[in-house]
């Protein structure tokens, strides 16, 4: 199973504390939202007042039903992005459930070197992601491999960083189990 085969038929409804988000980023800085599926967040950072906010994601067709649903939104496939040109383009960074489907640990260390690269000196990461009390790697309800990390190995990977603020919470899974979320802002340090 690939994210391409699932692409139009998955709703993703893991939830961005938008109101913490304002609280290290404001409506005019640009933001990147790398693993933005269909741009389900992108549209709601728009529809909040954020003026400049790109979704990038690896699934070609997840973009293009991005593109049907929100015509106007910015979403561009990853394989097509240029990343060199975009070195400290970006005063924040979102990432919503992706560490969660990146199940090999040297990957998971390239996406966060990826982020390191985009991102301005002194930017925010906003991190939100599935988390468990013991790390476990596991096949999911639709047929993709997860991995839930517990809140410090998280934080492991992204040690350059400054944590401003970290957070343990109640969620639920797109199959409607209950489960914990993590939420946490990292700053780049300059």
């Amino acid at each position: 199973m690939s994210w391409d085969e699932i692409a139009n038929n998955i709703n993703f409804n893991l939830e961005v504390d938008y109101e913490q988000l304002a609280d290290f980023v404001s409506r005019n800085h640009k933001i990147a939202d790398l693993g933005c599926g269909y741009g389900r967040v992108v549209s709601e950072l728009v529809s909040l007042g954020y003026s400049d906010v790109v979704g990038i994601d690896p699934s070609k067709n997840m973009i293009d039903r991005g593109k049907r649903e929100f015509p106007s939104l910015s979403l561009s496939h990853w394989k097509e992005t240029n990343f060199d040109t975009l070195h400290e383009t970006f005063d924040a960074v979102l990432v919503c459930a992706v560490l969660t489907v990146i199940t090999d640990s040297e990957k998971r260390y390239e996406f966060v070197n990826t982020i390191c690269s985009i991102l301005k000196p002194g930017g925010i990461v906003y991190l939100v992601e599935f988390c468990a009390e013991n790390e476990r790697v596991f096949m999911s309800g639709i047929g993709m491999e997860m991995r839930y990390s517990t809140p410090s190995e998280y934080c492991a990977l992204f040690r350059t960083f400054k944590t401003l603020k970290s957070n343990v919470f109640q969620c639920s899974t797109i199959g409607g189990t209950k489960e914990m979320g993590f939420s946490a802002i990292f700053r780049k340090c300059s």
